[in-house]
């Protein structure tokens, strides 16, 4: 994810932010729902990472919003992150890619923290929808608002909109101001980053990190929604460095494949793959 000279992007960044699986109560500043009400209902590990990191990168950190032309401006308040859990009526209407595509998959857990967490047997919730920042890059971003409005209109028809579902979409006073942005990076200035103790202080080697499978599963899924690569030979051409064997890849791949079945498509694939 770019970054202008002197900061470092939150993509990047987040992954060294200090954080631990709690599944207490959200923080205030950062509600799963956009009234801003705090509450005490089962949270995805998504969002609990989700919260720590975004609330490490507001006390500490001083985010800033930077364009893909270098221009920097101070993120002041948390509207843009507003987010809300994906409407219930709207499940049946939309298919797995279409949520994965808006960052709604569950995260990977062990069975045992599952139930643990959760309960025997049951089900993760998905992770809040994000209305006007991409989860997997840290850009601002109205595509799920907009898709939101597409799966919804399969429901309601565009006068209940608002009354069904308390969304007004294009009239809504964010929407026009997030729209200027739309592609502008969050980022963080290097004098402010600052990893957790257990890493080195200065920027890290992104690249030379060796990954755990998880997280290369994870990095591979969300590569997908993004649209970084067409086939497997170029998903495999991005990830296998020297942090990353080809070995592991197929490995990665195979499991993310699991949970985004579009991967296995003879269209998503290499003819020499």
């Amino acid at each position: 994810m770019f970054a202008p000279e002197k900061y470092v992007s939150l993509k990047n960044a987040s992954q060294y932010a200090p954080t631990k699986i709690d599944n207490g109560p959200a923080p205030e500043n950062f509600s799963q729902y956009s009234t801003g009400q705090t509450h005490n209902l089962k949270m995805s590990v998504n969002d609990i990472i989700e919260h720590q990191v975004l609330s490490w990168a507001f006390e500490d950190c001083s985010p800033r919003l930077c364009s893909p032309r270098g221009d920097v401006i101070k993120l002041d308040g948390h509207g843009l992150f507003d987010r809300i859990d994906f409407p219930p009526e709207l499940e049946e209407v939309a298919n797995e890619f279409e949520l994965a595509s808006m960052g709604l998959s569950r995260a990977y857990i062990s069975s045992e923290i599952q139930d643990e967490m959760y309960g025997e047997g049951k089900v993760p919730p998905r992770p809040s929808m994000p209305l006007f920042f991409n989860r997997s890059q840290y850009v601002v971003s109205l595509r799920n608002y907009k898709k939101l409005k597409e799966i919804a209109l399969r429901v309601y028809s565009e006068g209940e909109l608002f009354d069904e579902m308390g969304l007004a979409f294009e009239i809504d006073p964010d929407w026009s101001v997030f729209e200027s942005f739309e592609g502008w990076a969050i980022c963080l200035p290097e004098e402010n980053f600052k990893p957790d103790s257990s890493v080195p202080r200065s920027l890290p080697d992104l690249g030379q990190t060796k990954k755990s499978r998880t997280q290369l599963v994870r990095e591979i899924i969300e590569g997908y929604q993004s649209r970084d690569f067409q086939t497997k030979l170029e998903a495999r051409d991005l990830y296998s460095t020297e942090a990353v064997s080809v070995r592991a890849f197929n490995f990665a791949w195979a499991d993310a494949a699991v949970t985004c079945p579009e991967l296995s498509k003879s269209g998503r694939r290499s003819s020499k793959s």
